[in-house]
């Protein structure tokens, strides 16, 4: 009896091994390069000189050439550009001049997005300007664009006006 039990307990494990589990079907392959995403991290917060230069900066993956791209600034919540220039994906940094189109007191945003689907892009921080539409950079440039008149000497204080 006992020979019997085993025996059909063997047949038993014999036929659970060899038949497949029920499986749920695959997920789907990732796109071919992995999730596409542009992150822009710079420029940063600021708040930046009207005057000055700043840089977008950008990385991105998940793309499998070096695609081309538009980089623009903007006002917060607005879509048309003070600021636009081409390059591509792979390049990383663009140059943007802050000039006195940008308004003291705004909010910007930077945005790096693709030529061939503008829906892909990334948004860089907020960033804010100083001294901007038309008001100025914070007063009159000295002499041979040194300080502003009255600012103080380019080394500094003197030690006379330093006082006791």
């Amino acid at each position: 009896m006992k020979v019997c039990i085993f025996f059909i307990l063997a047949i038993l494990i014999a036929l659970i091994d060899s038949s497949p589990l029920p499986q749920a079907p695959p997920a789907p392959a990732p796109a071919a390069g992995g999730e596409k995403k542009i992150a822009v991290v710079g420029p940063g917060p600021g708040p930046w000189s009207v005057g000055s230069q700043q840089v977008c900066t950008w990385w991105s993956t998940g793309f499998t050439s070096d695609d081309p791209v538009t980089i623009t600034t903007h006002a917060d919540g607005s879509t048309t550009p003070i600021f636009s220039a081409d390059s591509t994906l792979n390049k990383g940094s663009v140059p943007i001049p802050i000039t006195d189109a940008y308004k003291a007191g705004t909010n910007y945003v930077t945005e790096v997005a693709l030529k061939s689907d503008p829906g892909t892009k990334g948004t860089g921080p907020t960033f804010t300007v100083t001294g901007g539409g038309g008001g100025g950079g914070g007063g009159p440039a000295g002499p041979a664009g040194g300080p502003p008149a009255g600012g103080p000497p380019p080394g500094g204080p003197s030690p006379a006006a330093a006082g006791p």
